[in-house]
């Protein structure tokens, strides 16, 4: 080994050690927080009424908005054996955060060439306040953002593979589309949307139909399995999912108000700023290969928004996958301007610590602008004041006093 080949062997160890660093703090400071912290009223439901019932129950019981299957199955086994119930209960969401971890840095290496950019979307996606309270809290939304972000890399690789690889690619877009939907009833609306974006972009009808199904036979396959699990769990209990949408989400009464509610949503999830980059980037290289990536991110959020006005518009969280679809094309357009333009990629570093920076100042307000009361410390302070005076708590909050203090 010369010595140019030592030096590029030690920089690549110390950027995995490095980036082993942030994924033992990101995980480090979660578990902190999930050992601090106050069960919330969704959580402290979900386990009273799912963790001690059959398998059945919990895949059949959907109008209840707080039994988000996956997650419900998975506090149902981990406290079986995690002494901790308070641990075991957020463990599912913890581990959908750390495969999120994983799946981005997979999909950074693998997608841009620039470390600017590759440290950006990571940064961007895993220090967003959102995105951390859902890390720590036992709702199904961190898995669901979780597969969704692996049926986006997963349409992406069967694109770029050939050969077996597709096979896997196709595997791994069934599990996470089984997976999505099991995380939170909605996912559906994102499978569609993906795929269906995705093969309008990138699959060459012209070729003819012969080929086509020689090429995207193994895709075909896994969405036919996928389309028999639609019929069969969403068919089966759609009187019960009709019960739960009619007393969930937001109805419209004018176009005026559907465009307030789009523009609260990408306000408070911070999509504004990827899909005014993702404009952009579109506009720049609109007869470019690179451009299909740039439309699938953009696209998906719009249409997402779109499918609001027939589902009825549920609150931000519900738009927590497209957190990571639409900064990893946002990625994209930053890595081919720093590319493509030398006088640029010399700020680079820069661009990159400017992220960071206002990442982690805007993430633990947007974190605990998320959560709910804390009301472990409210129940503690309340008992200080004057026995005399009488203290009224919201329903919701009395409900959480009442579990955690009898």
């Amino acid at each position: 080994m010369n010595e140019e080949e030592k030096s590029i062997a030690v920089r690549r160890n110390r950027v995995a050690v490095l980036i082993l660093f942030c994924f033992v703090a990101l995980i480090g400071l979660r578990i902190m927080n999930i050992q601090s912290q106050s069960p919330e009223y969704d959580e402290i439901w979900t386990v009273r009424h799912y963790v001690n019932v059959p398998v059945g129950r919990i895949l059949s019981d959907v109008a209840t908005p707080n039994n988000h299957v996956l997650n419900s199955l998975g506090i149902k086994f981990f406290s079986g054996w995690v002494p901790d119930l308070v641990f075991a209960m957020r463990l599912p969401a913890l581990l959908g955060f750390a495969g999120l971890f994983i799946l981005l840095l997979c999909g950074v290496l693998k997608s841009f060439r620039g470390k600017a950019a590759r440290g950006c979307v990571l940064a961007a996606v895993l220090l967003d306040g959102l995105i951390l309270h859902y890390a720590e809290t036992a709702r199904g939304y961190s898995l669901q953002t979780f597969f969704v972000f692996g049926l986006l890399l997963a349409l992406l690789g069967f694109s770029s593979e050939t050969g077996k690889k597709r096979r896997f690619n196709a595997s791994m877009w069934l599990v996470c589309a089984v997976g999505s939907c099991l995380s939170v009833s909605s996912g559906v609306i994102f499978v569609c949307v993906l795929t269906g974006l995705w093969a309008l972009l990138y699959v060459p009808f012209r070729e003819g139909a012969e080929r086509l199904w020689k090429e995207y036979r193994p895709l075909l396959f896994a969405g036919l399995l996928w389309s028999l699990f639609v019929l069969i769990w969403y068919g089966g209990n759609c009187s019960r999912f009709a019960e739960g949408r009619a007393n969930f989400g937001e109805s419209f009464a004018s176009l005026g108000q559907y465009f307030r509610y789009c523009g609260d949503i990408l306000w408070t999830t911070g999509l504004l700023w990827p899909v005014l980059l993702l404009a952009g980037g579109i506009v720049w290289l609109r007869r470019e290969a690179a451009s299909r990536l740039l439309l699938l991110s953009c696209g998906s959020v719009l249409l997402v928004l779109i499918s609001a006005l027939f589902t009825k518009g549920g609150p931000p969280r519900v738009y927590l996958p497209l957190i990571p679809v639409a900064m990893f094309g946002a990625g994209a357009v930053l890595d081919e301007i720093l590319v493509r333009h030398e006088k640029i990629k010399k700020w680079g570093l820069a661009v990159f610590l400017a992220i960071v920076a206002a990442s982690a100042y805007f993430s633990e307000s947007r974190r605990t602008a998320a959560a709910d009361p804390d009301m472990g410390t409210v129940f503690s302070e309340v008992k200080k004041i004057d026995p005399a005076v009488l203290t009224a708590y919201r329903p919701t909050d009395l409900y959480v006093v009442l579990n955690l203090f009898g």
